[in-house]
């Protein structure tokens, strides 16, 4: 996203804010005008509920309001991205289907949002979606099923074949928790946390000489003392792949991809849970630097 639809963004968000009521916990997921499908909105509500992420706050949204029916359905926050190739913003989120949550999809064309495609259908909560495209617009999303004995899934999404299958990503009975994703060399890397094991883990995808889709290999980066919020990421930033997680209560851990292993963890202090996102913005500069 370049910088003017940064600054379209962050004026959207001041403007609906502005027209929230105090208790400032609406919020719309959509596209923020006609023509400008490299622009998108995503507001989380500050209590932290699901039912009020879908609301409408601006009357004039029409098409560009992704799913105006997902508060009454009871749908839970997206994962969006702009497609490098088609310049469409791409969106996938758990989508309440009556007895559970099953992903979704949707891609914004610079007028109207696609018709919804369920990509999952089983009888377990499919949750915490994470998405990212390689540079020839291929989509790879992570998530986490809930109840499974394999916590961590993946699907793709190219031109030329399609969607996969959903891929095991995480290993079985790890109770894998936490997926994110980034493309590196053309190839997805899932990471996520093992809570019973206290390992923080990325899954290297690779083919297996046949298949199109990726399989995975888990390795194991860290183990951490810390086993619940983690709030870990793995991330591409200046040509290097790095993970970072919130390793204890005053200390962010990372660690970079560097010659074909994982490097031993480094640290950056943070003061407070308010300093978290600002200590992973220091994070980035120092793999940038």
């Amino acid at each position: 996203m370049n910088a003017d639809s940064r600054m379209a963004v962050r004026l959207l968000l001041l403007i609906s804010f502005a027209l929230m009521p105090s208790a400032s916990s609406f919020a719309e997921v959509g596209a923020t005008s006609p023509g400008m499908p490299c622009t998108g909105i995503e507001i989380e509500p500050d209590d932290g509920g699901s039912s009020s992420i879908w609301r409408r706050i601006r009357p004039d949204s029409g098409p560009l309001a992704l799913q105006p029916a997902g508060e009454a359905r009871g749908d839970l926050a997206p994962d969006m991205r702009l497609n490098p190739v088609t310049a469409r913003l791409e969106a996938v989120w758990p989508y309440w289907d009556g007895s559970d949550y099953e992903l979704a999809w949707s891609a914004f064309d610079g007028a109207v949002w696609s018709e919804v495609l369920l990509l999952t259908d089983n009888a377990l909560d499919d949750l915490e979606p994470a998405i990212a495209f390689d540079a020839l617009g291929t989509m790879g999303i992570a998530f986490r099923r809930a109840g499974s004995s394999t916590g961590v899934w993946y699907l793709e999404n190219d031109v030329e074949h399609g969607w996969s299958a959903e891929i095991a990503v995480s290993d079985e009975g790890d109770a894998a928790t936490s997926p994110s994703i980034a493309f590196f060399e053309l190839k997805a890397r899932v990471g996520y946390v093992a809570p019973s094991t206290s390992e923080v883990v990325v899954a290297l995808g690779g083919g297996d000489g046949g298949d199109p889709w990726p399989t995975f290999s888990p390795e194991l980066v860290a183990l951490t003392a810390n086993t619940v919020d983690l709030e870990q990421e793995t991330l591409v930033v200046g040509g290097t792949l790095y993970t970072v997680w919130v390793n204890d209560s005053s200390h962010l851990a990372f660690s970079r991809y560097t010659g074909g292993q994982w490097q031993i963890a480094e640290y950056e202090p943070y003061a407070g849970a308010e300093d978290i996102s600002l200590a992973k913005i220091r994070v980035k500069g120092r793999v940038l630097h």
